[in-house]
């Protein structure tokens, strides 16, 4: 038989979008959040409060994000079923997909720990280029393993994005290079 090709849903294609915008946005904030030990003054009518905010750690950030995670999630899998469905699932006597299952989670976790290491230490920027990185190295891999076809544009898109992320490397690699002579700095003149 035949294989129907199907094109894009808008539906398929309104999440992609919402999702690239949070992600935006969530970097956004994260940025913010990790400006070091910052003074917050609120203007409340007449009253003017002053507040000392420091930077969260990447395990507190883990932490708060996760939770805010479960309590809008968990209510959101028990409408739809997935709750009861995985709770059945993880009291099957089926050893192979409890092992698996920790096994998921376990990496799950170790990555997640990763990301908000580099999100602290580094910046959201740096993360997402580390993200992105890897996954167009894994539909690269797939393609090859696959023995799928790349069209002419798919093939030029990948190397619009490997060449964004080689010249914002180049970029900060310059950027530094320049920092180190005197070349990027200005001195003020008064």
């Amino acid at each position: 038989g035949e294989k129907e090709v199907k094109g894009d849903s808008p539906y398929g294609l309104a999440l992609l979008g919402f999702s690239l915008f949070m992600d935006g946005l969530m970097a956004a904030c994260q940025s913010v959040l990790k400006q070091k030990d910052t003074t917050n003054k609120i203007t409340v009518t007449t009253n003017t409060i002053s507040a000392y905010c420091r930077a969260p750690t990447a395990m507190e950030t883990m932490l708060y994000i996760n939770l805010y995670a479960t309590f809008i999630l968990l209510p959101a899998s028990h409408y739809v079923g997935q709750f009861q469905r995985g709770i059945a699932m993880l009291c099957s006597n089926s050893s192979t997909k409890s092992i698996l299952l920790l096994q998921l989670n376990l990496s799950a976790a170790l990555g997640q720990v990763f990301i908000f290491l580099t999100i602290h230490h580094f910046s959201p920027l740096t993360c997402t280029t580390i993200t992105t990185t890897r996954k167009f190295f894994t539909i690269l891999l797939s393609v090859y393993k696959f023995g799928h076809v790349l069209v002419v544009w798919q093939w030029i898109s990948i190397g619009l994005v490997f060449g964004g992320l080689y010249l914002q490397i180049a970029a900060k690699l310059f950027e530094r290079h320049n920092g180190d002579h005197g070349g990027g700095k200005k001195k003020k003149v008064e």
